[in-house]
């Protein structure tokens, strides 16, 4: 498999103070091709919304970083930061 990047499906969930958030991630040569978010959580604006920002972007943590830049998480999820979502991507403890 070196020089190739298999396609693959990632699922990480955690509980924060505002509820749990399961994330899917479907990855292929390195970039989302799909992300699905599930939860108990009440956010303002529609989760769809978020997903659709995310798909295409390249599967990196930087990446992800910048896609996100001025995007306010905290209308999709309530009390829950921008790099703590993305810890959750990567299921890095934040």
């Amino acid at each position: 498999n070196y020089g190739r990047s298999p396609k693959f499906n990632i699922q990480h969930s955690k509980r924060f103070p505002v509820g749990e958030i399961d994330v899917r991630l479907f990855v292929e040569k390195g970039y989302l091709t799909g992300l699905r978010i599930f939860g108990d959580f009440f956010g303002q604006e529609p989760i769809e919304n978020l997903e659709n920002i995310l798909i295409g972007v390249k599967y990196e943590k930087e990446e992800i970083s910048n896609k996100l830049n001025g995007v306010k998480i905290e209308e999709y999820f309530g009390n829950v930061s921008t790099s703590q979502f993305i810890a959750l991507l990567f299921s890095i403890d934040a």
